[in-house]
Parts: C-alpha cells; structure tokens; sequence
C-alpha cells in the first residue's frame, strides 16, 4: 500500500517508478511517468485498483530491459540500504575503480610482456625457471583472452597438470602462474581490487624434494678423477663441496652473461679468508661472506687465475665426466646438499651455516639436520685433498 511523503501525498514505487494517488470525489487517481514519456493517470473507485492499474500499465509500457533495469535499481538499494550507501554513491565509487577498461590481451601477450619485465628485475636464473613453468599455461590458453580465463578453466587445467607431473613440479608451475595473474592485476589486464581466478586455486601439495648427499669416500673419489683430468671443473667442484656455494653462483648459463652475472677470482679474499658473494650473482639478491677453509684455499692456490672462476660453457657435463671418471653416480646438488650436512655436525651456530649457505635457519634446520650422516664423516669430508697430480690421467 502507499505510503505519504513529506508533502502528504501518498506514494509508492514500483520498478523504479515513482507512483502517486489522489483522492477524488468518486475514487482514486493514481499518477506516473516513465523517462521519457507523457505522465499517465489512472482512475479507480479504491487506492488499491488505482495502484494496482498503475502497476498493470508501468508493466506494459516499460521495455524488457528497463524491466530489469527497474528490478535491478530496487534491489540494488535494498543491498546498499542497510550499509547506509546510496545508489549514486556506490555507483561513483565503482566509477573510480573502473576508469580504465581492462587490457584486451591474449594470455601468451601478456606472459611474454610478464617475462620481458622479470628478466630485467629479476635475473637470468629467475626468469629462465619462470618461462619454463609459465609455458604449461601458454600451451593450454595461448589464444584465449587472459580475462576471460575463469577459475573452473585453472582448476581442470591445474588437476590435468597433476596426472602428469609430480607434486613438487605442479607447484612450481602453480606459483609461477599465479605470479602472472598477480601481474595482470597490477598492469590493467585484469581487475586490479579482486583476487585473480588463479590466486583462488588451491595450491598443489608437494613432498619435499629428496636431498642426497656424498659420503668422504665418494667425494675423495671425485676430488682424484677431477685432478687426474685437470678438468676446469675442479675448482667449481671443491668450492662447492667445502662451502655450500650454489653452482648458480658459481657459474650462469646466461649466453649473455659477463664476469658481473657469475663468480670470479676477484671475489677471492685471500688474506681476510673468505669469499665474498655478490648480491649481483646470490640467488636471494644479497650479499654475503663464505668462509674460506685452509684445505680449500691449498687446492685452489696452483689454479687460481683472473677473471670467471669457471669459464667453460656447460658445467653439468664436465661435472658428469668427472663422475664418469670416478664410477659414482652424479646426484644434482649433492655437493652442497653434503656441504651443508656436514657443517650443521660441526658447528655450534646453525645461523652462521644458514648465512654461509645464503638461506634462512628454518632451511637449514629442517632439511639438513638429521640425515644419518656422522660428525666422524664431518670431520672426514673437510680433511679430504687430492691424492693425485693435476693432468695425471690416473686416478689414486
């Protein structure tokens, strides 16, 4: 039934249109215009069929669309209603979040411009892991329009992903594209004040990755076959074997990359005992001093040289004729993996491993502690030296 306004004159709305009543001698009026149109007036013997006529001819009159148009305005207050918000207000304020209409963009346009920023902020090694784990989404939505990529499409794409890879590999692939899609927030792609579809999927369980280490008597192994073939991948070899150094750090598989993108000779403090790692070649981009061992600083004296410690072009296949040489499997990362098992044996202050190893203590704490080696073996691995000479051929 209507109600009065400030004025007494009874009113009502009804999808959107205002509707007015006035009594009359032998009834009710009832009034309303629609945008755009002459006012109507009905005319019934009661203010119920004067506004139920009313009702009847707004009904007939408005278009389809401003049917809904009306429905939509009615429940749109009601929503704001409670909040105290006007319609105006809140349609201003979407206004302010939407200036700009969205990028129109193909998935792989807005991934190859995502890498092309990340190679230059992020480094050769960074951006190299996240253009192989970001093709997967590429390949399954190359053409698509990246917003138009919904979270039922990452979820079937994602749960496709883990009947063919393992856990660990899943989530690689999870993170970096979830990176993407928080890019695309950022650069206008997709809506900058919501989650993004991919930053709702849920994130891939994983096992940690299995760390395998050497025991002294595979390492003397290696330290014979590497001497015995004055292999250049000696000194990358004991250096990471006896201070956890990454081989990213040692040495870029950038085939642009200059002496600043990997470690040198000059990065050697002899006197001071130490070597000093660039934030320019770290892994995390901060800087830190690695111990530098007696037994090591012995070994590398007659190789010692200037510029790019190793200067090859593939350290993973000089590493794998070593391990050819010496009859040992070659497990990936085992020497630093060892290096830092050993270490958290023999010393006192895990923070100080975690520093030279350029990772956080809860890392180093839980990945390398307690992994069945001994502080005999410890102490065994840092006393280990060549038994044969440089360029001999022959192992001991």
């Amino acid at each position: 039934m209507a109600h009065c306004s400030s004025s007494q004159i009874p009113i009502v709305r009804y999808r959107g249109v205002t509707i007015r009543f006035y009594r009359r001698q032998d009834g009710w009026k009832s009034t309303f215009q629609l945008h755009g149109h002459k006012r109507r007036e009905c005319y019934r013997s009661t203010e119920a069929a004067a506004q139920q006529a009313a009702q009847n001819a707004i009904g007939n009159e408005l278009e389809p669309n401003a049917v809904a148009a009306g429905k939509d305005e009615v429940t749109a207050r009601a929503l704001l209603a409670p909040h105290g918000v006007s319609l105006i207000e809140s349609a201003r304020y979407w206004l302010s979040k939407h200036e700009k209409p969205l990028i129109d963009a193909t998935a792989a346009q807005v991934r190859n411009t995502f890498l092309s920023i990340r190679q230059k902020n992020a480094g050769y090694h960074h951006a190299k892991a996240l253009r192989a784990r970001t093709l997967h989404f590429e390949n399954a939505f190359k053409d698509r329009k990246f917003s138009s990529i919904i979270l039922q499409d990452l979820v079937e794409w994602q749960d496709g992903l883990e009947t063919k890879y393992v856990g660990r590999t899943v989530r690689n692939i999870h993170d970096a594209t979830k990176m993407l899609f928080k890019f695309g927030r950022k650069r206008g792609y997709l809506e900058a004040d919501r989650l993004s579809a991919m930053e709702i999927v849920d994130r891939p369980k994983a096992k940690p990755a299995k760390k395998e280490i050497y025991t002294p008597d595979q390492m003397q192994s290696f330290l014979d076959a590497a001497w015995a073939l004055a292999s250049p991948a000696a000194t990358a070899m004991v250096i990471s074997a006896f201070t956890a150094i990454r081989s990213e750090e040692l040495y870029s598989v950038d085939p642009d990359k200059t002496e600043e993108d990997q470690l040198t000779w000059e990065d050697f403090r002899w006197k001071e005992k130490f070597i000093y790692i660039r934030a320019e070649i770290s892994k995390l981009q901060v800087s830190r001093n690695v111990p530098l061992p007696k037994k090591l600083m012995k070994m590398l004296e007659p190789l010692k040289a200037q510029g790019p410690v190793y200067t090859e072009t593939r350290l993973d296949a000089a590493y794998a004729r070593i391990a050819r040489k010496a009859g040992i499997k070659w497990k990936h990362n085992a020497l630093r993996h060892s290096a830092i098992t050993y270490l958290m044996l023999l010393s006192n202050s895990p923070a100080e491993v975690a520093n030279q190893a350029g990772n956080s203590i809860s890392v180093i704490e839980s990945s390398y502690r307690n992994r069945g080696a001994t502080k005999d073996q410890a102490q065994a691995w840092f006393k280990l030296r060549p038994r044969v000479k440089w360029g001999s051929g022959q192992s001991a």
